[in-house]
């Protein structure tokens, strides 16, 4: 379920910010990206991708990858505080990276904690430098298109509850959630 995230992080981690100082890497060795990987290759199997993410973790603390992935395969298991824990490694680790932010997000809201959720899609926002003029207007015109888009309100609700506006930010958010009536938020994804 999680491969192509898997995957598509590791390229846009390594693109990125690999060069992001010395707690912002993906591994420290070869010996570790192996065993990231090899985690990633039982991805279909998160009991057996796990021990795999722990031993990259104990040969480097310091392994971004390792904790991003723990952090999808606890999640996978049921163990949301834990993935919530891991992804929070990713932002200490490496603050600019928007991935760490999204993930968090994602685990957050799925639990139902808003407002947590809330604050890191805005720090992802930021990191992501999405937020201007352009940002606005093609929601806007996504909405316009797809006015029962509940999850279009919570993204443009973030990008007013940054610039300031307020009000607006609790409109949209308002409208989210009526529009997300009983549903739950990966319903609207």
């Amino acid at each position: 379920m999680y491969r192509t995230i898997y995957l598509l992080f590791g390229v846009l981690f390594l693109v990125c910010c690999g060069n992001g100082g010395d707690t912002c890497r993906w591994a420290a060795d070869e010996e570790t990206y192996i065993l990231i990987r090899d985690g990633f290759d039982h991805t279909n199997d998160p009991q057996e991708a796990l021990p795999y993410f722990d031993k990259a973790l104990q040969r480097d603390p310091l392994a971004v990858g390792a904790y991003y992935y723990r952090a999808l395969t606890r999640y996978e298991l049921g163990d949301v505080e834990g993935a919530i824990s891991d992804a929070s490694e990713v932002i200490r680790l490496c603050p600019d990276a928007k991935e760490g932010y999204s993930l968090r997000a994602r685990f957050y809201k799925d639990q139902g904690r808003l407002l947590e959720s809330a604050r890191d899609e805005l720090a992802h926002d930021r990191a992501a430098k999405t937020f201007g003029d352009y940002g606005r207007q093609a929601l806007d015109r996504e909405l316009a298109k797809n006015p029962d888009a509940a999850q279009l309100y919570y993204k443009r609700g973030n990008m007013k509850f940054y610039k300031g506006d307020y009000q607006g930010a609790v409109e949209d958010y308002d409208e989210y959630l009526r529009l997300l009536g009983d549903k739950s938020p990966d319903e609207d994804a």
